[in-house]
């Protein structure tokens, strides 16, 4: 092969690595202990998927009623390097969202217009899933602070 071949070979092999690379990056969040900053951490998205998120709840018990649909793997996920009196994640779109969280805690879920989940939380890994509540493309805003966060 000639050497142009090569370099439009190895830039296209490149270039998709950085394409998956920089997808997987976007999901995984910073990792939060108490005190962390900025506070709050913010990160963005787009609710996509045709998955219930009822059906994501599995055998959870407490999570009440779950609507909407989201995508079979999570949006995001996030590490708490040490146990949270109090967290606050919440997200805010221009339509009602359903917010999904699922750890060793159990799972938790709230909808509607800027839905949060506060509380404590335990150390260990989360995924996140946020769903359209009327299947629709949605982009978002997902927040995280030691604080209840104003609407």
């Amino acid at each position: 092969m000639t050497g142009k071949i090569w370099q439009f070979l190895l830039f296209s092999a490149w270039a998709v690595g950085w394409g998956v690379a920089s997808c997987l990056a976007q999901r995984v969040l910073k990792p939060l202990a108490p005190q962390f900053t900025p506070d709050p951490q913010v990160y963005e998205g787009t609710t996509e998927g045709e998955v219930s998120m009822q059906s994501l709840l599995g055998s959870a018990k407490g999570a009440g009623n779950c609507p909407g649909v989201a995508g079979a793997s999570p949006n995001h996920s996030l590490t708490l390097q040490k146990p949270m009196s109090s967290l606050s994640v919440r997200v805010t779109a221009s339509a009602p969202v359903t917010i999904l969280v699922r750890g060793k805690d159990g799972v938790r879920c709230r909808s509607g217009m800027n839905p949060e989940i506060m509380g404590a939380w335990s150390e260990g890994n989360y995924d996140i899933w946020v769903g359209s509540v009327k299947g629709d493309r949605v982009n978002y805003r997902l927040s995280l602070s030691e604080g209840r966060q104003s609407p």
